[in-house]
């Protein structure tokens, strides 16, 4: 927290908002305005928050301009509950590529099978979306591997166990690749043309990705595909 509210490039400016949180007793309350606030009034807001919501030093932000270099995770947009490019499963590669060369490489990636909003996730677009999930930095649930125990072609929270506990077996490497990430700002999942600049086929592959530069992860995130291809 001490250095996430730090900020000393803005020290000195103010600017005008639309809204502030409002801190009354336990509970944030908001309120509609377009004064302008100093920095620092807002840094003290934020300080209020976090004391009244008991938060501890890990957080999560939604928005960020010019704080790559802040130890926080930055959540990615909201995907939609589908296979491909429209919002969907191949995009949560594509984004967290993005996220990583603009700096911000302490991805928080939306919930295992996305948002939902247009119904459910089928069972196997939740597995597939874990296990691409799997070697990013957090994985994130709302639905649930119970909420298929009515799935017969093939057992969704045993395979949903395997897979947690593989991030979990690799959550060392994942910290130290982030830690590095905070101390040299280096991505924690860069493509994989980060290691061959000069490779072509590597500069155009968008379903793979890196962890550090000793992991290549590609996933499967084709529906009802049993295998492919991955470039090395």
């Amino acid at each position: 927290i001490k250095n996430f509210i730090k900020l000393p490039q803005y020290n000195n400016k103010n600017f005008t908002v639309e809204r502030v949180i409002i801190i009354t007793g336990n509970k944030p309350r908001f309120s509609k305005t377009n004064q302008e606030f100093d920095i620092q009034e807002c840094i003290k807001l934020f300080h209020l928050y976090l004391k009244a919501a008991n938060l501890t030093d890990l957080v999560e932000i939604r928005v960020g301009w010019r704080t790559q270099d802040l130890p926080v995770f930055v959540r990615m947009i909201d995907k939609d509950s589908n296979w491909g490019l429209n919002n969907g499963l191949h995009t949560l590669i594509t984004t967290l590529l993005q996220m990583n060369m603009n700096g911000y490489s302490m991805v928080l990636p939306d919930m295992v099978g996305g948002n939902g909003y247009q119904g459910s996730p089928p069972a196997e677009l939740f597995v597939r979306w874990l296990q691409a999930n799997v070697f990013m930095p957090s994985i994130q649930f709302s639905y649930v591997p119970w909420d298929y125990s009515n799935v017969t072609q093939f057992n969704v929270s045993s395979i949903s166990r395997t897979f947690v506990n593989l991030h979990q077996r690799y959550a060392p490497y994942i910290k130290a690749v982030m830690e590095r990430s905070v101390s040299e700002g280096t991505p924690v999942n860069p493509p994989i043309w980060w290691i061959a600049p000069n490779d072509t086929e590597a500069l155009g592959t968008d379903t793979e990705f890196l962890l550090g530069e000793d992991i290549l992860v590609a996933p499967v995130i084709i529906e009802g595909a049993r295998s492919r291809a991955v470039y090395l």
